[in-house]
């Protein structure tokens, strides 16, 4: 199990649970559009492109060191991650 250093980002307890909070709505945001484009253009194509679009960030999160940028890409990457989950849902209940 991998544990949250905050110290490692300069940030304290409140400042990673922040990070976590912003990273939640925008997973709930990801949710929202996901399943509209499973809806619209089908879930083979949603799918194929929001891991495509997850695939990128993650890749990128493990690129990227300073602080500001990590928490943004990694917002994003827990975002589309959430959208990739609720397409997923779809496609299973379709």
């Amino acid at each position: 199990m991998i544990k949250a250093n905050p110290e490692k980002l300069n940030v304290g307890h409140a400042g990673l649970g922040s990070v976590l909070a912003i990273a939640v709505v925008g997973g709930t945001i990801a949710n929202a559009i996901g399943g509209t484009l499973a809806e619209r253009h089908g879930t083979r194509a949603a799918l194929s492109t929001s891991l495509l679009v997850w695939a990128l960030t993650l890749a990128a999160l493990s690129l990227v060191h300073p602080r500001p940028a990590f928490i943004t890409v990694f917002v994003a990457s827990v975002a589309i991650g959430g959208g990739v989950d609720v397409v997923m849902n779809v496609a299973a209940s379709a």
